[in-house]
């Protein structure tokens, strides 16, 4: 279990406040992100996806997340 801190608790507010302006498809790819040590290939597999469309996931949440910060 995480320790409970200031830092934690920003990052939980963050990443919820992220979650919440991400598509379904890119929550399913957040998700499994953070979740895992996948490579951006194998998570392209397990959703279905070609290459390509996980990478414009990822750059559209890193560009809500400059966004949000």
């Amino acid at each position: 279990m995480v320790p409970l801190s200031f830092e934690n608790i920003l990052t939980a507010e963050l990443v919820l406040k992220l979650w919440n302006t991400c598509t379904p498809n890119e929550q399913r790819f957040l998700a499994l992100r953070l979740e895992t040590e996948l490579s951006l290939t194998e998570i392209a597999k397990i959703l279905a996806v070609s290459r390509k469309t996980v990478y414009k996931y990822r750059w559209s949440i890193l560009h809500k997340l400059t966004i949000l910060k």
